[in-house]
């Protein structure tokens, strides 16, 4: 996620009444290879997005 819509969604929330604000996002890529008697057998790419939003009105 884009930092400038993280820090949007914070202010949208601290004007609607929040008291505190976080927000968690983070994103990973990885690619896992496997070979079988020196010859390539399975190659597997993942992505991963997460966010996690914590707003609190006391």
């Amino acid at each position: 996620m884009d930092n400038e819509i993280l820090s949007d969604a914070i202010r949208r929330a601290k004007k609607l009444g929040a008291d505190q604000a976080d927000i968690l996002a983070s994103k990973s890529d990885s690619v896992s290879v496997s070979t079988r008697l020196a010859k390539l057998e399975k190659v597997v790419q993942s992505v991963d997005n997460q966010q996690s939003f914590h707003f609190c009105q006391s």
